[in-house]
């Protein structure tokens, strides 16, 4: 369209906004049930199987082949394809992973290349491993003599280094042996990266000999406090637009210096994850954002605060963005005919310019975000600032003019 003929239909459509046009919502959908990819449970949610941790690899790196979203925790087949513990789905179809694993595996990482997994089992591909495996897309390798304990929790790739928790400690794998580099008050719940540093989460005192309440940073060579977070057992943990997020008796954020809750009505939780552009939050939580609720999951941004998923939950236990699709794993009931181990949930992935959600940019969605704006509607904050100014209209208006392609 024409620049001149854009600022006039532009016009326009301030003038006719004062019609209080609609301002339509981008609608998703669950996915699940027989004849989708998943995992279904038999009898009830209280069967042993479930989807317990998920990532994606890409199985040859920069190669030709695609990502694949991998799937872990207790099973024996992906929806009617045999697979020990660990599947990969390429968005199309399960596959097995050689021979898996022979019992649970609780954690995923990459580590040069290959898909690294850790857990109950003591072997993988019929060759013995002790909780910590690794696949290169052809066969299963393990890591020396392995680890000691049945609970492989955490898994991180740090500085080069692939870092294991095992029950109490965090290990290192130096290439040949793995080093113990820290021994906490509790089992620890989980690794990460944030800014150049491991972070451990769990309900431990100290670490490594540090007093540390729940989270603790490791930096290579020694182990610091993140500060408190003033909440109880951190479990979750992801980074979250520039700050480490964690979960303990509410969602809060490290941003390096302090600790904050996310917006008023925090629930708590225990997984999360990423999800176009908003923050997933799932575990067994009855209010969200102060509203009752049964769902177990939601999701916030800075703009719309906290928002229940619709439909009930049983419990799940791993969250993953896979292909433009959310997918949740663990025991799951969804007022379906039957219990599920992986769902989906599905919503267009469209031009932030098509506020209307039609499926294409048009004269409709000037008219859209205008009401919207207007109205001091929440979503007319387009580049989510946190307040709703001109500066919104001139980014609308920009995303708009290119059709997206900026």
């Amino acid at each position: 369209m024409p620049h001149m003929l854009a600022k006039q239909v532009f016009a326009a459509c301030v003038v006719l906004s004062v019609a209080k046009l609609a301002t339509a919502q981008c609608m998703g959908e669950w996915v699940a049930g027989s004849g989708t990819p998943g995992f279904t449970l038999s009898v009830s949610p209280s069967s042993s199987r479930f989807v317990g941790r998920m990532m994606t690899w890409d199985p040859d790196g920069t190669g030709p082949q695609p990502e694949v979203l991998i799937a872990a925790g207790t099973f024996s087949e992906a929806f009617g394809v045999p697979a020990n513990n660990v599947a990969a789905w390429d968005g199309s179809s399960w596959r097995a992973l050689g021979a898996g694993a022979n019992h649970t595996v609780q954690s995923l990482t990459e580590f040069q290349d290959e898909l690294v997994v850790g857990g109950q089992f003591t072997s993988a591909g019929g060759v013995a491993a002790s909780h910590v495996a690794a696949w290169n897309g052809r066969s299963w390798r393990a890591f020396g003599a392995g680890l000691p304990s049945l609970d492989a929790h955490g898994l991180a790739t740090f500085n080069g280094d692939l870092i294991a928790s095992n029950g109490y400690t965090v290990n290192r794998w130096n290439g040949t042996v793995w080093q113990t580099i820290g021994t906490a008050s509790s089992p620890i719940y989980g690794l990460g990266v944030y800014r150049n540093e491991l972070i451990a989460i769990a309900d431990f005192q100290t670490i490594g000999g540090v007093q540390a309440a729940g989270v603790a940073a490791w930096n290579g060579q020694s182990w610091r406090s993140l500060g408190t977070n003033s909440g109880s057992i951190a479990r979750g943990i992801t980074e979250y637009r520039g700050e480490l997020i964690v979960v303990a008796g509410a969602v809060r954020a490290w941003n390096g210096s302090t600790w904050r809750v996310l917006g008023p009505n925090s629930p708590d939780g225990r997984y999360l994850g990423v999800y176009h552009e908003d923050l997933i939050v799932g575990g067994d939580m009855r209010v969200v954002g102060g509203v009752p609720t049964y769902s177990g999951l939601s999701r916030w941004n800075e703009v719309q605060g906290w928002r229940a998923f619709p439909v009930a939950f049983y419990t799940f236990d791993s969250i993953q963005e896979f292909r433009g699709d959310l997918c949740i794993g663990g025991h799951i009931y969804q007022q379906l005919p039957q219990y599920s181990a992986f769902v989906r949930w599905s919503e267009p992935a469209i031009c932030a310019a098509d506020f209307d959600c039609s499926g294409s940019v048009g004269v409709s969605d000037i008219f859209a975000f205008v009401n919207a704006f207007l109205s001091a509607d929440p979503i007319a904050d387009f580049n989510r600032s946190g307040g709703i100014n001109v500066v919104d209209l001139f980014d609308f208006v920009r995303v708009w003019y290119s059709g997206c392609n900026d």
